[in-house]
């Protein structure tokens, strides 16, 4: 999601710490996080988890996160360690907010309504820019459809552990449509599982396909009007051909996604 994207976190002391420490936390410990996009955000959570796993960073929400230390001024510090290098300190800047004893309002940023982006949730995808087009499967074909959607299920690949995970652009990831009775001409059955690309179109079968998280929100995936095959010339009644949007696998054209 590009644009300037906020997070506030929250410093709360590690256990054993005086009454005073708690009151301190309480009216001080704010930081403001500016990130040039969410993936940036969720990427600098991600590599802070990795790099310094036992720092007791958690996150309540995805614009709220808490950081649990011995002092307050390791929390920046921790954050410094990270933007020391080309990865984040061109994407990421920090602020102190104002303490409880002082007249000026804080810093607060707009709010990112919806979801943590988490392996093994399920999520509908809307487009950014146009955020009632969603996407929904028809037949074994995927639509942007402002008239109905289709819930999937988005789950890290390679890790039994990974459930909970924050899912990044790198990752690779299976998308599963969540579980629903389809009825055709051929009677009433399960709809295929998978989502994946066969001849750039998007469609759904039963054999798991490989996606970078990437591809599916902002870099890969893009709209093409043209008929549906579910409803060839001549199938409906003073209608030569229905011309439908149907989602594509691309890069020059792509649209932008989010999970909600």
């Amino acid at each position: 999601m590009s644009g300037l994207y906020y997070v506030f976190v929250k410093w709360v002391p590690g256990m054993g710490n005086k009454d005073w420490v708690v009151t301190q936390a309480a009216t001080q410990g704010r930081h403001l996080l500016c990130f040039s996009s969410r993936y940036d955000a969720d990427e600098f959570y991600r590599e802070f988890q990795d790099t310094l796993p036992n720092r007791g960073l958690t996150r309540a929400s995805p614009q709220f996160w808490v950081q649990r230390s011995q002092r307050e001024n390791e929390v920046v510090h921790f954050q410094q360690d990270l933007t020391h290098g080309v990865q984040f300190c061109r994407v990421m800047s920090s602020f102190k907010l104002h303490d409880a004893y002082t007249d000026s309002a804080p810093i607060l940023g707009q709010q990112v309504t919806g979801p943590d982006w988490l392996s093994g949730g399920c999520f509908f995808i809307r487009n950014r820019r146009q955020p009632n087009l969603y996407w929904g499967v028809h037949g074994t074909h995927v639509h942007a459809s402002e008239s109905y959607r289709t819930k999937f299920r988005i789950n890290l690949v390679g890790n039994a552990d990974s459930k909970g995970q924050v899912l990044i652009r790198k990752d690779q990831v299976t998308v599963s449509v969540v579980a629903e009775t389809v009825t055709s001409s051929q009677g009433t059955g399960q709809r295929k599982e998978y989502l994946g690309a066969s001849g750039g179109r998007l469609k759904v079968s039963d054999n798991p396909y490989k996606w970078t998280f990437e591809e599916l929100v902002c870099n890969g995936i893009g709209v093409r009007w043209e008929s549906d095959p579910a409803f060839p010339a001549g199938s409906i009644s003073g209608a030569e051909q229905v011309q439908v949007p149907i989602l594509w696998h691309m890069s020059d054209e792509a649209d932008e996604w989010e999970l909600c």
